[in-house]
């Protein structure tokens, strides 16, 4: 009778498959996170330059304001200049 060489058991066959299942996981584990850290540091940035230039209109939305609120400034002091006059009559002949 001559020797042959056995089969690979079940249990082996089993074992391998399952060691192989293992790694594909860990590696697709490994590939999402990497995808998601490069999804998230493209959204980061992306969320930075509409910071920036969010943070520039209001900038100049706010010096708009500023000139608009000194010319109304000017522009009240004279009417209350002119009120002044009306209600104090000595006032109004200087």
């Amino acid at each position: 009778m001559g020797h042959r060489p056995s089969a690979p058991k079940q249990g082996e066959i089993a074992a391998a498959q399952l060691d192989k299942a293992k790694l594909e996981t860990k590696e697709a584990a490994q590939s999402m996170r990497e995808y998601a850290y490069a999804e998230k540091a493209e959204f980061v940035n992306k969320m930075q330059k509409e910071l920036v230039d969010i943070q520039g209109e209001l900038d100049r939305l706010g010096a708009k304001v500023d000139r608009a609120s000194g010319a109304a400034k000017v522009d009240g002091e004279g009417q209350a200049r002119d009120g002044a006059r009306e209600m104090d009559p000595d006032q109004a002949a200087t």
